[in-house]
């Protein structure tokens, strides 16, 4: 409970960036990003690439100044492959390897209650991609924090 929204985010953020096959992952993630891009925005020298976000998030007033918090989380991701196999395995692999990352420097480092995938969209199936390929990622992390009060 000590922890807060920006520690939450530092985590996430050293989380992602320790994404490597070196790490023992299945993915070596080249930038990580606290802001969202579009794969036009993003050079291929700088994929696998991540970005993340804060979006909306709500409050449970609890006894004793307590506040429950429910905070979404968008999260990006764009990889270059040369064909659709290895897009489909290079996706597949990094969506596994951002779950894994997340609740261990989330979870287990103590930042937040729970982060659990909402959402996944991939356009792993688009024809028009040629080997190149995105997803988005939404996550629900809760979390607790003390009322400020006067």
């Amino acid at each position: 409970m000590a922890a807060g929204r920006l520690d939450i985010l530092a985590a996430i953020l050293a989380g992602l960036q320790g994404i490597t096959i070196a790490g023992g992952y299945l993915s070596d993630v080249l930038q990580v990003e606290k802001l969202l891009k579009s794969w036009d925005d993003v050079p291929d020298s700088k994929k696998p690439w991540l970005g993340f976000a804060p979006e909306v998030e709500r409050y449970e007033y609890q006894p004793n100044h307590l506040i429950r918090c429910f905070l979404n989380l968008r999260l990006v991701a764009h990889v270059a492959e040369k064909t659709v196999d290895a897009r489909y395995t290079a996706l597949e692999n990094l969506t596994d390897d951002i779950i894994r990352a997340l609740r261990q420097s989330v979870v287990r480092g103590g930042c937040a209650d729970s982060i659990t995938l909402q959402e996944l969209q991939t356009d792993e199936a688009d024809p028009s991609a040629f080997g190149a390929g995105s997803f988005s990622m939404l996550f629900l992390i809760t979390y607790y924090r003390t009322e400020p009060t006067a």
